[in-house]
């Protein structure tokens, strides 16, 4: 994963089954969604948003009413966090 922040400072993470990205001020996030350089959510106003491949989407996604994928599955699950 890679993002930007409002201050444009640049982060990389490395993740397997899922990303979870919650808020840290009391304001809503404003988040945009790219998938290897494809914009897959223009713009998602929420608490935060997860991320998951097939592999996560049985786990933290699942319980916040996301969609359960088949392992072999190339889908990714985009879920609004909404706290």
């Amino acid at each position: 994963m890679q993002f930007k922040t409002i201050h444009e400072k640049e982060h990389t993470f490395f993740a397997i089954n899922e990303i979870s990205l919650l808020r840290s001020t009391p304001l809503a996030s404003n988040l945009k969604i790219s998938v290897n350089g494809n914009t897959r959510l223009q713009k998602c106003v929420s608490d935060g948003i997860i991320v998951s491949t097939a592999a996560g989407s049985t786990a933290y996604n699942r319980s916040l009413g996301g969609p359960i994928f088949p392992l072999e599955s190339p889908l990714i699950a985009l879920t609004p966090n909404n706290v």
